[in-house]
């Protein structure tokens, strides 16, 4: 996106970004049990837990925050979404380059 160069083009962005705020705004205290159940089960890893590659990393941490926030999991489908290969490693631990 490019730099508004009017002030047409200005009072536009303004317009578009003034809905945003409050959807935002309200995102964040719908979001807050959420990111608190995060942050109390934190922990770090130990051990042999250091030696994992990346892709094992990550798909321990999402194992970790899965069990965790199972009751938000629960009632809506969830799907995410990640540039890393993690479902090859979950269907093949053994093989985590496919």
């Amino acid at each position: 996106m490019q730099s508004p160069q009017t002030q047409k083009e200005v009072q536009r962005l303004t317009g578009r970004i003034a809905p945003l705020t409050g959807f935002i705004s309200r995102a964040g205290d719908r979001s807050f049990p959420f990111f608190k159940a995060i942050k109390k089960g934190s922990r770090v890893m130990r051990g042999a837990e250091t030696r994992y590659t990346i892709a094992e990393k990550l798909v321990y941490a999402l194992i970790i925050d899965a069990r965790k926030l199972k009751p938000y999991f629960e009632v809506p489908p969830v799907e995410i979404i990640t540039d890393q290969l993690l479902w090859k490693i979950v269907e093949n631990p053994a093989r985590p380059d496919g």
